[in-house]
């Protein structure tokens, strides 16, 4: 905190992946306890079985058992596999809720051709993708004195075109990082592939110290967007013991 952290600060932002264009907001930035998806023929919808909440007559249903093949272990340790695949021949309507989680509501992200989104993937509930297609997702491994930091040197990024369903503790909130953001390490769920990124120490140690807030914070600054939840989730811990 006061040695590596200084010298982080005074570092350049690293970026995932440039080049990729703006990602463009859905839902209107507003995140709900449920939400009602229209699902049209062209399309397919991989979701977490547990956050079905109804599904039109008629619709197809198959079992995808890995969200993405070339990251088994990824897809394993978030929960991420035996997801439900739904196709339909003629418009219909699916309604997709926590129905285990009374805190989580829901948001979505659409990413047109060549937008590209940083995600966490434990905050994933569903991907709307083309029919014949499938989950583009990559991994960029990054080095430099942010990613010792946060000891986090893989980032998993997401290809569109494509539509994701994100679920957050009290609601995921989109915000554009143009003119610079500062969000919660226990809070971060995604941003835009090209959005620089860099660690920025918590406002004061003895928040650390008391459990308040955690060491570092994420920082955001360029012409895109950042996807964090309102809450840190109840299943992270939090105190001096718990980090």
């Amino acid at each position: 905190y006061f040695g590596l952290a200084r010298v982080a600060e005074r570092r350049p932002p690293l970026v995932v992946r440039d080049g990729a264009k703006r990602a463009s907001i859905g839902n209107g930035s507003k995140s709900a306890l449920s939400l009602q998806i229209l699902l049209l023929p062209e399309q397919e919808l991989v979701v977490v079985g547990s956050h079905l909440q109804s599904v039109a007559d008629g619709m197809r249903s198959r079992t995808k058992w890995l969200l993405s093949t070339s990251f088994p272990a990824t897809s394993l340790l978030s929960g991420l596999w035996m997801l439900t695949r739904l196709h339909t021949l003629v418009p219909c309507t699916v309604v997709v809720s926590s129905t285990s989680n009374a805190l989580e509501e829901l948001n979505t992200v659409t990413l047109e051709e060549g937008d590209a989104l940083v995600l966490l993937p434990k905050h994933l509930v569903g991907v709307i993708h083309p029919v014949g297609g499938h989950v583009r997702l990559r991994g960029h491994w990054k080095g430099g004195v942010h990613a010792w930091l946060t000891l986090q040197f893989r980032y998993l990024v997401i290809d569109g075109p494509c539509t994701l369903i994100f679920g957050g503790c009290r609601g995921v909130r989109v915000e554009n990082a143009e003119s610079g953001r500062t969000v919660s390490q226990a809070m971060t769920v995604g941003f835009s592939s090209h959005v620089a990124y860099s660690v920025a120490r918590t406002e004061t140690f003895m928040a650390y110290l008391l459990g308040q807030r955690p060491l570092f914070n994420d920082r955001f600054h360029g012409p895109g967007e950042v996807l964090y939840q309102e809450m840190p989730s109840s299943a992270q811990h939090a105190g001096f013991t718990g980090r």
